[in-house]
């Protein structure tokens, strides 16, 4: 199990490890994206900029042109103030197209618009110059067509080169935009690929790693279970072996107990009852034990009085608890309470119960058992006021062979284990409640019996 903790951990972080670095190569390239889609549409926005302001000189150069053209033949104060209007439009405009000089290409094509726009307006004040002279519409038409004319034509040609490369330069942002974003989506696809195969790679090898690690704890779970069945039924049959002579010895050692009159020979075998009884205790209780971790165990449930059981209790522990100087009491909510059980199981439980309490419980101390029912349940509590049990040993009372403080040589370790495999086939609980310097409880529960007695049931 440990081998598999340890694997369950080292597949969880190398999941993590995948899955941060497709989220931080995630994150890099959104963030890296977004910056490029900014510039770009930075790029697009300057190009769309750039291409409605040489629309815009394109429409004033027009208006300065018409103009021109309109006050020679006319000499209209009116158009000559729109023509000077126009031409600080077209000033304005082609000083902002100016920032787009950086641009490859960009400065040769504005450089030139500025030429020609200089070079038709130069043409169309000396035109007003000589109109003051020597006037006459004629002259000035034919002055005009001379004059005007080419310069116009060559100024539309360059508008028309500039506006064109405007285009062509918004033209090539779109596509190196629509460019960019399919890299983008490579990029994202291919990252999502990689850590897809990545992902894949890893849960291959974490299945392999887990199928062996299962075979290996399925067949070392299978080894377990035959070698402690292999030690149950030995424990088994020795002790069911070993009562037979136990028997005969505590039999024995009663008949010369009651018929020497030799007192060193009652004295030892007063020694040798006692001892064949405990031994005797000891080997029902692993039997026990036995029968309770191979599943075997089972009570016989009848309805049985609880005060008989009590009063058999305490006249079973008086004369220890009196020795102890340990008050040891009873009290029971209804004198005739019944409940659905094996009395001679629930006999051993609080047996069981109430020899703890004398272990633990200090001279003077009290020790008390209390029955009360709550709904159809009957509960047992035996309470001491000894020193209590720590917290960190409370989930292992009820384990086998567990005895409490390390080394502590007190006991076999079985009462509680036994006790809660009686409660258990009873379908009833057992558990503790205790305070450090506060004193222990251990209560159990079972079912009450109903006011008319079923047939017996075993289980």
């Amino acid at each position: 199990m440990a081998r598999l903790g340890n694997f369950k951990t080292q597949a969880v972080s190398g999941f993590a490890a995948v899955i941060a670095i497709a989220v931080g190569a995630l994150v890099i390239v959104l963030v890296l994206d977004r910056r490029t889609t900014e510039a770009r549409e930075r790029l697009l926005a300057g190009y769309y900029d750039n291409e409605l302001l040489a629309s815009r000189i394109e429409l004033d150069a027009e208006r300065m042109v018409a103009g021109s053209r309109g006050y020679l033949l006319t000499g209209d104060l009116q158009t000559l103030e729109n023509i000077e209007k126009a031409e600080a439009e077209l000033e304005d405009a082609i000083s902002q197209l100016g920032r787009a000089r950086d641009v490859p290409g960009m400065a040769e094509h504005l450089g030139l618009v500025e030429w020609s726009v200089a070079d038709y307006r130069a043409a169309f004040h000396r035109l007003i110059d000589e109109a003051s002279a020597a006037p006459g519409q004629a002259a000035m038409a034919r002055s005009i067509e001379a004059q005007l004319l080419p310069r116009r034509a060559e100024l539309r040609r360059r508008l028309t080169q500039l506006v064109g490369e405007m285009d062509r330069r918004l033209a090539e942002g779109h596509a190196s935009a629509a460019a960019s974003a399919s890299k983008q989506l490579r990029i994202l696809l291919g990252i999502g690929g990689v850590c897809t195969a990545l992902s894949l790679l890893l849960a291959w090898m974490a299945a392999r790693r887990l199928h062996a690690l299962y075979v290996s704890e399925a067949y070392a779970k299978r080894r377990a279970e035959a070698a402690v069945l292999a030690r149950e039924e030995l424990l088994g049959v020795v002790a069911h072996d070993l009562r037979t002579p136990l028997s005969a010895m505590l039999v024995g050692a009663t008949s010369i107990r009651r018929r020497s009159d030799d007192p060193m020979a009652r004295k030892v075998a007063e020694a040798v009852e006692r001892s064949a009884a405990r031994m005797e205790s000891l080997l029902k209780s692993l039997l026990d034990a036995a029968s309770i971790e191979a599943g075997r165990f089972s009570v016989t449930r009848e309805r049985c009085a609880v005060s008989p059981i009590l009063a058999s209790a305490l006249d079973m522990f008086g004369g220890l608890a009196a020795q102890k100087s340990i008050r040891l009491s009873q009290w029971v909510d209804q004198p005739d309470r019944v409940v659905l059980g094996d009395a001679e199981r629930l006999l051993q439980v609080l047996s069981n119960l109430i020899s703890n309490a004398l272990k633990f419980t200090p001279a003077e101390g009290e020790i008390e058992v209390r029955v009360h029912q709550a709904s159809d349940r009957v509960t047992f509590e035996v309470r001491d006021n000894g020193p209590g049990i720590a917290n960190e040993h409370v989930p292992c009372l009820f384990d086998r062979y567990w005895k409490g403080e390390k080394g502590s040589r007190i006991g076999s370790g079985l009462g509680l284990y036994i006790a809660k495999g009686i409660v258990d086939a009873h379908g009833g609980r057992i558990w503790v409640e205790t305070e450090r310097g506060r004193g222990s409880a251990f209560l159990f529960e079972i079912e009450a019996a109903p006011p008319a007695g079923p047939s017996p049931r075993t289980s």
